[in-house]
């Protein structure tokens, strides 16, 4: 005998944020052009640890100048969109260097973050 289990459909609360991962905000034209010249810089260059720096950098400027962003949704934006420039440039399915270069953004990303505001909160004369 198996007793039937009611079964119940599980909403999120509305008191709880949705994960900036979730949340796909329109990008204006301007910022999708950015990223198209990123990523044609990348065309004739080898995208790779030392390269990475270079490709943040420049996805950060760009992601920077969507004002309408909260801190966590700009660094959301930036490993959403570097991610998929690291699977664009890098040719082939799952090459290693690309799970590689992936697990580095987040990091990247914070110690940038950190390090711009440690150097904002420091003295001039320092």
């Amino acid at each position: 005998m198996d007793a039937e289990v009611p079964t119940q459909e599980i909403t999120p609360s509305p008191d709880v944020p949705t994960p900036v991962a979730l949340t796909q905000k329109p990008l204006s034209k301007k910022f999708e052009d950015e990223i198209a010249q990123i990523k044609e810089l990348f065309k004739y260059r080898e995208l790779n640890a030392g390269s990475m720096s270079i490709l943040l950098m420049k996805v950060m400027g760009a992601v920077d100048k969507c004002k309408k962003l909260s801190e966590l949704e700009k660094k959301g934006l930036i490993i959403r969109t570097i991610n998929r420039l690291i699977e664009d440039i890098i040719p082939g399915e799952d090459v290693p260097i690309e799970l590689i270069l992936k697990q580095m953004v987040p990091d990247l990303i914070d110690n940038i973050y950190e390090y711009t505001r440690v150097k904002n909160c420091l003295p001039k004369c320092i």
